[in-house]
């Protein structure tokens, strides 16, 4: 893998400046995912967190009357993408907590109880508290109330 990186930095290295921007333009317009990442890491005002909450949302918790299949992958995903486009550790934090909170909710309101369900759930809760410790105080308290509230929903699933 570094051999291969290492012959494609050299070949860019050696592009002109609008080559590179035609490129990346080439790669923005490929797909969503490239789009979403070039604009989350070069105008993060720019971050649409809700387009990843609802991708987190569709495929961990999807609407039961939608009959849509549960997809552990593709929520974790978008979390793996959000987190590699998003330097801020409390917006990362938020995603990975939201994704818990829609599975905790999902789980408890339809009473679904699948174990890799659940075991994906701890492991993004443990991925987040991780997460929690480079999240400064004041945005810390937010989401340790979040939390609480989820695990005492969590309580209720037997």
């Amino acid at each position: 893998m570094a051999q291969k990186w290492s012959k494609l930095k050299k070949a860019l290295s050696q592009e002109s400046s609008q080559s590179l921007l035609k490129l990346i333009k080439e790669l923005y317009d490929l797909r969503s995912e490239n789009r979403a990442f070039l604009e989350a890491r070069l105008v993060p005002e720019a971050v649409d967190s809700v387009t990843y909450r609802r991708r987190v949302e569709d495929a961990i918790s999807p609407d039961p009357l939608s009959r849509k299949d549960i997809s552990i992958a593709a929520a974790r995903q978008a979390v793996r993408e959000y987190e590699r486009a998003v330097t801020d550790a409390a917006l990362v934090a938020d995603l990975m907590l939201y994704y818990v909170e829609c599975g905790t909710w999902f789980a408890t309101d339809l009473a679904y109880g699948e174990v890799r369900y659940f075991r994906s759930l701890e492991r993004m809760f443990a991925e987040m508290l991780e997460k929690l410790e480079d999240v400064d105080e004041s945005a810390r308290g937010a989401l340790i109330q979040r939390i609480e509230n989820t695990i005492h929903r969590a309580g209720r699933t037997g």
